[in-house]
């Protein structure tokens, strides 16, 4: 297949690129700048210059190609303005998909955001039937959460309608790759490394599903290969404890893990003078209130369906976390 990929330089989406060509489809991607995409450009795919928010001559292009997979996303927790997501997250998407329509395309895929699923209450996994829930509690928890969740339960009406586009989320992504947004948790590893990690919020014992990027990425290529029009499936692979992920990654690093528990108070405060000084000083927070909501909650997915639908099968997180450490080790994050 040809497959347009969005969001091909962001940290998913350039692992989502590789594994497109490395299943010998042929990529091309949608990009504003074409210096970010020249790697992947070296490596087969074609860049098609545009930009989600100004429909172009690209639009036109659609007809080109047999598949769409729709990466591409605001990932803030602070700074831009509530419409802002809204445009990237919620209105550019539907664009993109009603533009694919009308070319004729027949194979959509988006990728949704864990937290769109909502938290997993007493840490028991959640699945797929998660989106026919009521809006969760950390729905509004920054604007990055709440669009994400606004477009994944769109497209879920749009599903429910006989729509065939598909949606994937990953949990939390683990492994090597370009330092965006969506790399958080190397930012988390490479602090722990640096002996800049606090400690844990709220008790530790929150368990979060991770992944590999790489294995995320399969995914979604399964997805487009095997998936049922119409199917949601999670992308994840194992429940860690945030307790487990900070002494497992300490241990690789061959330092201290940083176990004092902070609790829930503290965080916040720090969280909201933060964002007062970001205010004043139009610096980004180190941390907001949001932030520590969403990290003292449990996210724990089952991705049974992906495994009997797409044949989906993740490597184990420690596997991931010994490349990640090691990649961390050779090349220090920047300050």
């Amino acid at each position: 297949m040809k497959v347009l990929l969005t969001g091909a330089t962001g940290y998913l989406g350039s692992a989502v690129a590789r594994a497109l060509l490395a299943h010998n489809h042929k990529v091309a991607m949608l990009v504003r700048d074409e210096t970010r995409a020249r790697p992947l450009a070296l490596a087969g795919a074609e860049p098609w210059r545009g930009d989600l928010l100004e429909p172009g001559p690209w639009v036109d292009r659609l007809g080109e190609v047999d598949a769409v997979v729709h990466s591409a996303g605001m990932v803030e927790a602070y700074g831009p303005p509530p419409e802002a997501f809204d445009r990237l997250n919620v209105d550019a998407a539907l664009e993109l998909l009603d533009h694919a329509r009308r070319a004729g395309v027949e194979r959509v895929v988006v990728t949704g955001s864990l937290f769109a699923l909502g938290p997993s209450e007493d840490g028991r996994p959640r699945d797929e039937g998660a989106l026919a829930a009521d809006t969760h509690r950390l729905a509004s928890a920054n604007d990055y959460v709440r669009s994400k969740t606004r477009i994944a339960r769109v497209l879920r009406d749009r599903q429910r309608a006989g729509d065939p586009v598909m949606q994937v989320f990953p949990t939390v992504l683990v492994g090597p790759g370009p330092r965006t947004r969506g790399n958080h948790l190397s930012r988390v590893l490479d602090d722990i490394r640096r002996g800049r990690q606090p400690g844990l919020i709220g008790d530790g014992q929150q368990v979060w599903n991770l992944v590999g990027v790489d294995d995320a990425a399969r995914g979604h290529v399964l997805a487009l290969e095997r998936g049922s029009p119409g199917g949601t499936w999670i992308l994840g692979g194992e429940d860690w404890t945030q307790e487990r992920l900070v002494r497992e990654a300490a241990a690789r690093f061959g330092v201290k893990p940083p176990l004092r528990r902070l609790g829930r108070t503290f965080p916040r405060a720090v969280g909201s003078l933060s964002v007062l000084g970001a205010r004043w000083f139009g610096i980004e927070p180190l941390l907001t209130p949001g932030e520590v909501d969403l990290l003292d909650a449990h996210w724990a997915f089952s991705s049974a369906r992906a495994a009997e639908d797409l044949g989906y099968a993740p490597r184990p997180v420690g596997e991931v976390l010994d490349e990640t450490t090691a990649w961390l080790r050779g090349e220090a994050w920047a300050s």
